[in-house]
């Protein structure tokens, strides 16, 4: 079975998105200094199609981190994500890596 269309099309490295590069700049200043930072939590909005989640698996190959993702709109309450999320950062990464969570769809 060959790769879907639309994955054999996205972003491998966030220099390969276009159009977002003050947003990919800020991003990759978050993740090269996150354990300096205050917040802990970046939110990125915008239309659907316009690359929010792509730069994140970019931006996640670039700097060798693993992506859980979780699309909020699965859970019905506060607790249910916070259940979610809370498992995920507890969890160690197969692989040692550090991660990036996606929550989608807030």
């Amino acid at each position: 079975m060959s790769e879907p269309f639309i994955k054999r099309f996205l972003p491998k490295t966030t220099k390969e998105v276009v159009g977002r590069e003050k947003e990919i700049r800020t991003l990759i200043d978050f993740v090269k200094n996150f354990r300096k930072q205050k917040k802990k939590a970046v939110l990125l909005y915008g239309p659907p199609g316009s690359g929010k989640t792509s730069i994140v698996y970019a931006l996640a190959f670039e700097f060798n981190l693993e992506v859980i993702e979780v699309n909020a709109s699965d859970f019905r309450t506060k607790d249910d994500i916070s259940t979610k999320i809370g498992n995920a950062i507890k969890q160690q990464s197969l692989f040692f890596k550090s991660k990036i969570i996606l929550i989608d769809e807030v």
